[in-house]
């Protein structure tokens, strides 16, 4: 019974590959046009490992959820192909071929850390959300490419709502006087 069990878990990505679940993330493969170069405020294409780059897949714009892969790197700023990541293959097990998925890219400076910490000090942004179509497993690689995606300058995380800043803030208030509190009655 074990080796059944394990003889599944090992081929469990060959045949989620075998079934066409899976995108090749990756806007180096894609040709213009679109523009499909990521790009800083000023056209120039992003470069510098540091940055970042994630899959957010969902059955429409408002159920995008990240993919369990790890985000990508973009290239080294001495790369010959400025503006793209050193992505892969995402397996995509939940969704079968023909589902219809939503999908963004969003990216961040590594350096202010993961990217909802960067949203926090605006280094970190999302690029437009896509169609694409669960490919078929007969259908060649190129079909498992991000074909809908557009690069360009992405847009800055949406800010927060005022409500949940004002009770952040409410919070911090909260914490500090608490701790001061505490602080003087150790003192006394």
């Amino acid at each position: 019974m074990n080796r059944i069990v394990l003889c599944a878990a090992l081929l469990a990505p060959a045949i989620a590959i075998a079934q066409g679940n899976y995108v090749v993330f990756q806007n180096n493969v894609l040709t213009p046009p679109p523009d499909r170069l990521v790009r800083f405020a000023d056209g120039t294409p992003l470069a510098g490992t540091h940055f970042m780059a994630q899959l957010l897949v969902g059955t429409s714009p408002d159920s995008l959820q990240p993919t369990t892969a790890a985000p990508s790197r973009f290239r080294d700023p001495s790369t010959q192909v400025p503006g793209t990541w050193s992505g892969g293959t995402i397996n995509l097990p939940a969704f079968t071929p023909g589902s219809t998925l939503t999908m963004q890219v969003r990216i961040w400076d590594s350096t202010f850390g993961n990217f909802d910490e960067a949203c926090m000090v605006n280094q970190a942004a999302l690029l437009p959300t896509f169609g694409w179509v669960v490919p078929n497993e007969t259908d060649p690689i190129e079909a498992h490419f991000m074909l809908g995606f557009v690069g360009g300058i992405p847009t800055p995380c949406p800010e927060p709502a005022t409500i949940g800043l004002a009770a952040m803030g409410v919070a911090v208030l909260f914490f500090l006087r608490k701790r001061r509190v505490r602080k003087d009655s150790l003192a006394a």
